[in-house]
């Protein structure tokens, strides 16, 4: 990977935390991953990352999973398990993250995204990730081709809009384990917004015809 992409996945994950101070790990790995998704169907590029592994929890950037995996000169990273059951992680950052490096859509893309990982929960968020091509098409532990970003028109069909149960902390301990997200314990605590109703929120039906139907 080249100096510049490296630098832009550190100050795009920089401006995450920034602007969201209380996003955990596995809401940061998608992050990442669902802002490629989009701008990678608007553009035929990903701007953060050129590889990415598929994982039991869903797609993970490499750079990302490291950068947030212990303290270092960008990022101070405190890992919480009040329980056997649960690990929480919280992200400082240790500098200002250098804005200039994105366009203007860019920037606009980065606070979508977040608005909508706010809304949700880690689980559902990972969920959803589990609907696309990067994740159904490729075998555990290997890389992920860039051409499985393409969405596909049926790629959200069955979501369905019913609520996820989800909780934060379990999120995070399935993502520290290496686990299915689904296998986690689970406490109740409602999804705000459906799978469907998230999902056309990160490309415009202008910009891709395949929500048009959602």
């Amino acid at each position: 990977m080249g100096v510049m992409k490296k630098n832009k996945q550190i100050n795009a994950i920089l401006f995450a935390i920034e602007e969201y101070p209380d996003i955990g790990r596995t809401k940061l790995m998608k992050f990442v991953f669902f802002v490629d998704l989009s701008i990678y169907n608007r553009t035929g590029a990903t701007l953060l990352e050129d590889e990415y592994i598929r994982m039991p929890f869903g797609p993970v950037p490499p750079i990302a999973y490291a950068l947030t995996s212990c303290s270092n000169e960008y990022v101070q990273v405190r890992r919480i398990s009040p329980s056997a059951d649960t690990v929480t992680y919280r992200f400082k950052p240790m500098r200002k993250a250098d804005r200039g490096l994105f366009t203007d859509e860019e920037k606009g893309i980065f606070l979508e995204a977040l608005d909508i990982l706010r809304k949700n929960s880690a689980t559902a968020i990972s969920s959803l990730s589990h609907r696309f091509r990067p994740w159904q098409e490729t075998g555990t532990g290997y890389t992920i081709p860039l051409d499985l970003f393409q969405i596909r028109e049926g790629d959200l069909e069955g979501t369905g809009y019913n609520p996820f149960m989800a909780d934060e902390g379990v999120s995070d301990k399935a993502m520290e384990c290496g686990i299915p997200e689904l296998q986690a314990r689970k406490r109740s605590e409602t999804l705000l917004m459906s799978e469907a109703s998230l999902a056309k929120d990160w490309l415009s039906p202008e910009e891709d015809e395949a929500w048009a139907d959602l």
